[in-house]
């Protein structure tokens, strides 16, 4: 499975999640190839997560 980066804005942003940071109007949603779902404040959070799972992927599918 891919990893996809999601922006998220207003009611797309979990309650919890709106409830701890109440000044963020904008949330980034990354979902790894494992299926986990993580939220992020900045699109630059989303995307080194998104590369650090990508990376992970490719190390756990080569066998290292």
């Amino acid at each position: 499975m891919a990893i996809s980066v999601k922006k998220l804005s207003g009611d797309e942003i979990p309650e919890k999640l709106r409830d701890s940071y109440s000044a963020a109007d904008v949330m980034f949603q990354v979902e790894g190839a494992d299926g986990q779902i993580h939220h992020r404040r900045t699109d630059v959070e989303a995307a080194a997560l998104a590369v650090e799972l990508s990376e992970q992927e490719r190390s756990d599918s080569s066998g290292d």
